[in-house]
């Protein structure tokens, strides 16, 4: 059995936490970077203030509901929004706890995020966004967890009506109060399995899906890679086929490795013995070997490295595992496939064949894949960061790591 989160360091987000050091700038392709989490929870709190309207409100028609946000929210800044709201705004616990968050800076030092989450917990313990605040900025990942926890437990008490509620086609995400929530649920998650907790972790993702089918928050990779590693393959293949078409690395990639596993276990096939006779000495040359059985998995690494052609040769190169990448990225660029191959090359370095499948996949100049400037400066940056590091290979360390779990 393989399990790996990634074995490179932990890195801090902007704003502080997160279990680790400060992150790269950001090539956005201009001088100003886009604060991504900051325009998302403005989204969402415009969102949050035009349900609050709506609830206020006893419509008695379609039509009217339309006139009254027309005339009162569209093409107005959501500071006028606030002040339409004061009125009608429910002055319980929870919303003035929530208030105190809302009125944070885009800015706020790790201390006064704590400050403001603490005070907003001494009004209502059911403010899951302050939970998850304070979580994000402990250090210690075990610290993290407990906050996570509680924020969770009260959480199930304030959505229990939603929970109940969530069916295929529904998910909890919908609703702006439940994000929070879900949030919580996806940090609890990844902290369990950055811990080596791996038995709690995938229940804890399959929960988060089971709420949010269409997975908003992006954890079927996760899921996938932890599966695979509990060699769960029947989950594995449900979990694909859950999400046809999907284009995400962990996906596309994902189904090739198994589809080779799939087929390696029907087939009986073992690898050949390298230092035999006329035994083949080269990844191609064993791929070479293959029978037709391969032709489908053979496909589906095709169609995999056409995605992100970058990732069997960051995946084969020995320092891989000490690239750190910016929070902005590329979709099918160097920066996405760093990501992807730090969290499952020692998936596929077990399973023997499926590498050396990707290694015969590996182009000889990842120069030629960088399709757009954005590529191409991740490119550099990687390289650069490549030859500046001497560390042990990432291999030899997973054999190091797989060696001593025997022993022990």
């Amino acid at each position: 059995m393989v399990f790996t989160r990634r074995m490179a360091k932990h890195k801090k987000k902007p704003g502080g936490g997160g279990f680790g050091g400060g992150a790269k700038p950001q090539p956005t392709g201009s001088d100003v970077p886009i604060d991504l989490a900051a325009s998302r929870r403005e989204a969402e709190r415009s969102l949050g203030l035009m349900q609050k309207a709506l609830a206020s409100k006893d419509f008695s028609s379609t039509e009217e509901m339309e006139r009254y946000l027309n005339e009162n929210f569209m093409g107005k800044p959501m500071d006028e929004w606030g002040s339409l709201l004061d009125e009608d705004a429910p002055q319980d616990d929870l919303s003035r706890a929530q208030r105190l968050l809302d009125d944070l800076a885009d800015d706020a030092t790790p201390a006064e995020i704590c400050r403001a989450a603490r005070a907003a917990l001494a009004l209502s313990q059911d403010c899951c966004e302050a939970w998850l605040l304070l979580g994000k900025q402990e250090r210690k990942a075990a610290h993290a967890l407990g906050f996570f926890d509680q924020g969770i437990g009260h959480g199930r008490i304030r959505h229990a009506g939603l929970i109940e509620g969530v069916d295929g086609e529904h998910g909890l995400w919908g609703w702006i109060e439940a994000r929070d929530f879900m949030r919580l649920l996806h940090q609890r998650a990844v902290v369990l399995d950055d811990l080596g907790n791996f038995d709690q972790a995938v229940p804890a993702y399959q929960e988060i899906l089971s709420l949010n089918a269409h997975d908003n928050q992006g954890v079927r990779g996760d899921l996938l890679r932890l599966l695979m590693g509990f060699r769960r393959l029947g989950e594995c293949r449900q979990l694909l086929d859950r999400f046809p078409g999907d284009t995400m690395p962990e996906m596309t990639y994902g189904q090739a490795l198994l589809s080779f596993i799939e087929t390696m276990d029907q087939s009986g096939f073992e690898m050949p013995d390298m230092e035999a006779v006329g035994a083949p000495r080269t990844p191609p040359a064993v791929m070479k070997r293959l029978g037709s059985e391969f032709d489908r998995a053979k496909k589906h690494l095709k169609q995999a490295v056409k995605l992100n052609p970058f990732v069997p040769w960051v995946m084969t190169h020995p320092q891989l595992m000490g690239v750190e990448v910016a929070e902005m990225l590329s979709f099918g660029g160097p920066y996405e496939a760093v990501e992807y191959a730090q969290k499952w090359a020692a998936v596929w370095c077990a399973a023997v064949l499926p590498f050396f499948a990707l290694t015969a996949a590996m182009g000889s100049n990842p120069l030629r894949h960088a399709k757009s400037k954005l590529m191409m400066a991740e490119l550099v940056d990687v390289l650069e960061q490549l030859e500046a590091l001497d560390e042990v290979p990432w291999w030899e360390q997973f054999e190091a790591g797989a060696n001593s779990q025997i022993r022990d």
